[in-house]
């Protein structure tokens, strides 16, 4: 999509902006939305005769996620799903800056 020969720089950056907001708002309500993704695992899960388990928490952790939760859903959530979304945010966001959009515009 950002890839058009016929895509300006203002409709990129737009279209860069509409897609942080939906990224935001999945982090904001990472709950819900991660419940349909967690439900389609379980699904292939139990195609794959794969049991549904959390890794062995330690009272105390050093190196590594050892999130409090009662169940796989929340674990997986809290330790991958939500620093997943975090990293992706951070690192668009340091790579396209409010000055990276007026570099590209001083190019045009």
């Amino acid at each position: 999509m950002l890839q058009k020969s016929t895509l300006d720089v203002v409709a990129a950056w737009a279209c860069f902006h509409d897609r942080m907001s939906i990224l935001k708002v999945r982090r904001e309500k990472s709950e819900e939305h991660f419940k349909k993704i967690y439900e389609d695992a379980k699904l292939i899960m139990k195609s794959l005769d794969v049991i549904e388990s959390t890794p062995r928490l330690s009272n105390k952790q050093i190196n590594g996620p050892n999130p409090p939760s009662t169940n796989p859903e929340d674990y997986y959530r809290i330790a991958l799903y939500n620093p997943l979304l975090d990293s992706i945010l951070l690192d668009c966001q340091d790579r396209f800056k409010p000055d990276v959009k007026m570099h590209c515009l001083y190019i045009i």
